[in-house]
């Protein structure tokens, strides 16, 4: 998978997804829902966001959302046939 320029992705204990981009002091994790195919940024509230920052979660959307779909995690299908892919624990 591509991802772009500068993007760091992490996949940590079978639930979240980890963007960053370490030159811009820029990181979002997104978490899996647990019941339902979903993705949620679990840290752009709590962190110093401001709208210089916008491109950047708009990008990282888009790589955390193709790793999900990889891993098979927004296909409801896919996660009742398909063991869960092993991932480390951050």
């Amino acid at each position: 998978m591509s991802n772009p320029p500068d993007f760091a992705v992490e996949v940590c204990n079978d639930r979240d997804i980890v963007i960053s981009k370490p030159d811009e002091g820029f990181e979002v994790t997104y978490r899996r829902e647990t019941y339902s195919p979903m993705l949620i940024a679990d840290d752009v509230l709590q962190n110093d966001f401001d709208e210089s920052k916008s491109k950047l979660l708009a990008q990282a959307w888009k790589v955390a959302l193709k790793t999900a779909k990889s891993l098979g995690w927004l296909d409801e299908r896919k996660q009742k046939r398909k063991p869960r892919a092993k991932t480390k624990p951050c």
